[in-house]
C-alpha cells in the first residue's frame, strides 16, 4: 500500500500568496514611514549642529557670519566688494567639525574673480580653492533629499540662512531693505534680535535644483527658481507656465548669494508658488523653505532650538518668525 503525501492545493497556495501581499502592502507604508521619520530626526540634528556651530562662532566674534560679506581683501583690491561673497556655511566650517574644510579655504582671498574655474567674465576661482569648494560635505545635506551635486565644481548644500521675512519692497540683499538675521554685510549680534531668539528664523531647509537647462512646468515649480526681468513679483508673474528658470538653487555651499545658500518668508513652506527673483530694477528674490519631508520643513531658531513647521502654519505667523526686529506677536507654529 503506497504511502499518501499531503501537500497544498492550487487554491490553497494562491490563498497563501495573496494573504502575503496584504502583509506587505500594509507594512510597506509603515516601514517608509519610520525611514522618514529617521530622515527627518538626522536632518534636524543636522540643524542643531549648526545652531551650536553659529553660538559659538559668536562668542568668538560677537556677532553671527554675515550673509554676504561683501568686503575687499587688500591683497585683490582691484576685485569688488560682491565677488568675496564667502557664505555662513564657509565661515562656520571651524566650528562644524569641517576642520580639514577650512583648512583647506583661504578665505583671505575673494571667492570669485581670479584665474581658475570659470563661470563668465570675472568669475574664476583662486587656485587655492578650486578644490575646497568642491568637497561634499555631509552635514550640508538633508538625507530625504537626493545626495548628489549639481556641479561638479561646487559642494551643494540642503541648509539655507534666513534673510528676512521677504514682505514688500521683497528686496532682501541690503540692511535697509530687509529684516532677517542674514543679508548683505550683515554683523546682526543677539542683542539685535529685538523679537526674540526663540521667535526668530536662523536657518531652514531647500530642496536642491535639478540642474541642467528648463523651463516652467506644473511638474517641476517646487525645484526651480523662475528668471523675472522685472518687478512685479507677484504669484501671478512667478507662476506662468514656459517661464525662464534657474535650476541651480543650492548648488554652492561655499556662495552666499541667496539663491545658493539663502532663504525667506515670503512664500509659505513647499509653497506650490515657485521661487521667484528679478534683477533689474531693483534686486529681489522670494525663496521658500522646502523639504522632501512630508507635511513641513525643519526650521532651526537663533535660539539653537529646531522644530518641524507645518506647511499649514498662519502665513502672519511664518512671515513674522522670518524677522529678527518687527515686534509681531506670534501665534502657534
Amino acid at each position: 500500500m503506497k504511502e499518501r503525501r499531503s501537500a497544498f492545493t492550487l487554491v490553497e497556495l494562491l490563498v497563501v500568496i495573496a494573504i502575503v501581499g496584504i502583509l506587505v502592502a500594509l507594512l510597506l507604508p509603515a516601514v517608509q514611514a519610520a525611514r522618514e521619520a529617521a530622515r527627518r530626526m538626522k536632518c534636524s540634528n543636522n540643524l542643531k549642529q549648526l545652531g551650536l556651530a553659529v553660538h559659538n562662532r559668536h562668542n568668538s566674534y560677537r556677532q553671527f557670519p554675515a550673509g554676504d560679506p561683501q568686503e575687499v581683501c587688500p591683497d585683490y583690491p582691484g576685485i569688488p566688494a560682491r565677488l568675496y561673497r564667502w557664505s555662513a556655511l564657509a565661515m562656520l566650517t571651524p566650528y562644524l567639525e569641517q576642520s580639514n574644510v577650512y583648512r583647506s579655504l583661504n578665505l583671505e582671498v575673494p571667492l570669485y574673480g581670479h584665474t581658475g574655474i570659470y563661470l563668465g567674465p570675472g568669475y574664476g576661482i583662486h587656485p587655492d580653492n578650486t578644490d575646497p569648494v568642491s568637497r561634499v560635505v555631509n552635514l550640508f545635506y538633508c538625507p530625504s533629499d537626493q545626495e548628489r551635486r549639481i556641479n561638479e565644481a561646487y559642494g551643494p548644500t540642503n541648509y539655507k540662512a534666513c534673510w528676512g521675512s521677504g514682505m514688500p519692497p521683497w528686496t532682501i540683499y541690503t540692511s535697509s531693505t530687509t529684516d532677517g538675521v542674514f543679508y548683505e554685510g550683515s554683523t546682526t549680534r543677539i542683542a539685535d534680535i529685538t523679537d526674540g531668539t526663540s521667535n526668530t528664523a536662523l536657518f531652514s531647509e531647500s530642496t536642491l535644483g535639478p540642474g541642467g537647462t528648463a523651463t516652467l512646468t506644473e511638474k517641476n515649480a517646487g525645484d526651480v527658481v523662475v528668471s523675472l526681468r522685472s518687478l512685479p513679483m507677484t504669484e501671478a508673474t512667478c507662476s506662468v507656465i514656459g517661464s525662464s528658470v534657474s535650476t541651480t538653487r543650492g548648488e554652492r555651499w561655499v556662495d552666499g548669494w541667496p539663491r545658493y545658500s539663502g532663504y525667506d518668508h515670503a512664500l509659505m513652506p513647499n509653497s506650490r508658488i515657485p521661487d521667484c527673483s528679478v534683477v533689474s530694477p531693483m534686486r529681489g528674490l522670494w525663496q521658500a523653505a522646502r523639504s522632501r519631508h512630508p507635511g513641513g520643513v525643519n526650521l532651526l531658531l537663533c535660539d539653537g532650538s529646531v522644530r518641524f513647521v507645518a506647511d499649514s502654519v498662519d502665513a502672519e505667523t511664518w512671515h513674522a518668525i522670518g524677522s529678527r526686529n518687527g515686534g509681531e506677536v506670534l501665534g502657534e507654529f
